[in-house]
């Protein structure tokens, strides 16, 4: 079966970004409808209580032309910075239907997102990986 479009450039980026940086054996993600992506050792930023963290980026129907915009970390985490207190939410059942499975929501907002054709010259998901860990090193 063909992937669609999207399906198809999500599994790119998986393969062509986001593999050489993390490793195949840290990547798992949805094969049948990519609705999220998941590092499994995520380098966490100088600061936070542990060095290595669990990313779960869910994936809109709408990408590339839609930004990820709901992120989650491992719970029990806190930071030096300020980051964990305004931005970092382990109890909040409203905002993350993932509690009961040990995530925390990260309240990061992607506020400008330019994909392009040309995948590597645009936003994608090493992109947004690398915005989750500077937002996490400054403190938001």
């Amino acid at each position: 079966m063909r992937l669609s479009p999207r399906n198809e450039r999500i599994n790119w980026e998986i393969s062509k970004l986001l593999t050489p940086k993390y490793g195949s054996q840290y990547l798992d993600w949805d094969y049948d409808d990519y609705t999220w992506v998941h590092i499994k050792r995520f380098n966490m930023p100088p600061g936070w209580s542990k060095n290595y963290s669990q990313l779960l980026i869910e994936m809109p129907l709408g990408y590339p032309n839609i930004a990820p915009s709901r992120f989650y970390a491992d719970k029990n985490m806190h930071d030096n910075k300020g980051f964990s207190a305004n931005h970092y939410f382990a109890e909040n059942p409203g905002l993350n239907p993932y509690i009961h499975l040990g995530w925390a929501w990260l309240c990061i907002h992607i506020k400008e997102w330019n994909p392009r054709t040309e995948i590597s010259k645009g936003d994608n998901l090493l992109t947004v990986c690398m915005l989750i860990y500077c937002t996490l090193s400054t403190g938001g």
